[in-house]
């Protein structure tokens, strides 16, 4: 953790707080998470700036890490802001999560969500990978993932948002995704969303606005749930 390490500890804030400009050799350069819990109370979190060599280059949560908003429309803009972070590796499942690195049973329950101008080789916004039972879950309202940055082009890992087998959950809502960047090669399409085995997605009010790009995509049984 190159800005905040946390690892079986609480931290429940009402005042502001800023994670910006740090490096970390590994995992989770602006905020690491292991088995603790980050609470904002009506206030902002910004991780923005970072740059992380393995993964989580805004943050990485892992073991039962928890992060949740609270009062949220308290927040005088987005409740938690995930802008500009990097991860630097393009070694095939390291290079991964620009913003975002969940794993193991790591949970985010957030509302008004930015997460901007993030990338990496793979999954430049979001990486969740679990191990069954335990899995990664996800719950955002009021999202906007945009503009965010993945070379990655040989099976479109690059797509802003990747599960990895083992049964993350997400559920995203009255959110859009739009002018993220994902490579291809050939006559493929680039995706918005790859999931692997195992993952679900319940998405409840979203825009996604991608041109020519498939929205999600999977080599191996999902669950899938649009309203």
């Amino acid at each position: 953790g190159g800005g905040v390490w946390m690892e079986r500890s609480v931290l429940s804030t009402a005042s502001p707080l800023r994670v910006t400009d740090n490096t970390a050799g590994g995992y989770g350069a602006g905020v690491f998470l292991r088995s603790s819990q980050l609470d904002l109370l009506g206030t902002e979190l910004t991780i923005g700036r970072n740059s992380a060599v393995i993964g989580g280059g805004g943050l990485h949560a892992e073991g039962t890490a928890q992060s949740t908003t609270r009062d949220a429309g308290a927040c005088g803009g987005p409740c938690v802001r995930i802008e500009d972070n990097v991860v630097t590796s393009t070694a095939i499942n390291e290079g991964a999560g620009g913003g975002l690195f969940l794993r193991d049973q790591a949970t985010l329950g957030w509302d008004r969500v930015l997460i901007r101008s993030n990338r990496a080789y793979l999954a430049p916004a979001l990486y969740a990978v679990g191990s069954p039972p335990s899995a990664p879950a996800i719950e955002w309202w009021n999202t906007a993932v945009i503009g965010n940055v993945g070379t990655y082009v040989f099976g479109f890992e690059g797509a802003p948002i990747v599960f990895g087998s083992g049964g993350a959950r997400f559920e995203l809502g009255l959110s859009t995704i739009a002018a993220n960047v994902a490579s291809s090669t050939g006559s493929a399409v680039p995706q918005v969303m790859r999931l692997f085995s195992g993952s679900s997605v319940a998405l409840r009010g979203v825009v996604i606005e991608q041109p020519a790009w498939a929205s999600v995509g999977s080599p191996q049984s999902v669950q899938t749930t649009v309203t």
